[in-house]
């Protein structure tokens, strides 16, 4: 039994700049598949239902369902704002809180919390313009500096002189800033999908668009 073997010699550059086309391929193709598929949605439904926003006064269901922890809101006192929050757990334990990403709410974190609810007391927040939290008017209410201080009033007027910060997508940016602005309140940091503030800064380029 014999076997043909054709030899072909891939140098590191060579296989560098193959996945490179490669990544490049893809991301056109999934780029004109995306592009395509809006343009016939907005063909389907026409162009008022296409850019429909669409009220939900109230939440789903599930996302203010008690089996998952107790709803609660909390006014904070920095800025007067209300947050919506779920919470598990044996009170006097250590803290845990749970900061979501976008599009999410505190739904996001049902799993972890059940888990470590045992162990810990568990808080997942809704962020501001998030669920039934507060939904304020400008832009500018929504700088990371304005959320990271919610995360410290929330530590704070639970009770706790710090806690395990655990921040998903643009929540672990916000995770993130607090840790920075109020080192005290943060005992461990556990950050998902988002890089430091100052190396996001420092890598931020067109180029770096470009290749990604």
């Amino acid at each position: 039994m014999s076997s043909d073997f054709i030899e072909i010699a891939v140098t590191p550059t060579s296989f560098l700049a193959y996945s490179i086309v490669g990544i490049a391929c893809l991301s056109a193709i999934y780029s004109i598949l995306g592009t395509l598929l809006t343009f016939f949605q907005y063909i389907r439904v026409g162009q008022k239902r296409f850019f429909e926003r669409i009220d939900r006064p109230t939440p789903p269901t599930k996302a203010l369902d008690p089996i998952y922890g107790t709803h609660e809101m909390i006014k904070l006192k920095s800025s007067g704002v209300s947050l919506h929050y779920v919470s598990k757990g044996v009170p006097n334990q250590p803290m845990i809180l749970f900061i979501h990403g976008f599009p999410e709410c505190w739904y996001t974190w049902r799993y972890q919390m059940k888990y470590f609810a045992k162990d810990y007391r568990v808080v997942a927040i809704d962020q501001r313009g998030y669920g039934v939290s507060s939904k304020l008017p400008f832009v500018f209410d929504y700088r990371v500096e304005a959320l990271a201080g919610d995360v410290a009033d929330v530590i704070e007027q639970l009770g706790y002189e710090s806690c395990i910060l655990v921040g998903h997508d643009s929540g672990g940016f916000v995770a993130w800033t607090t840790a920075m602005l109020y080192p005290h309140l943060v005992e461990k940091l556990i950050v998902m999908n988002s890089p430091h503030p100052v190396a996001f800064r420092h890598d931020f380029s067109l180029s770096q668009i470009h290749r990604s």
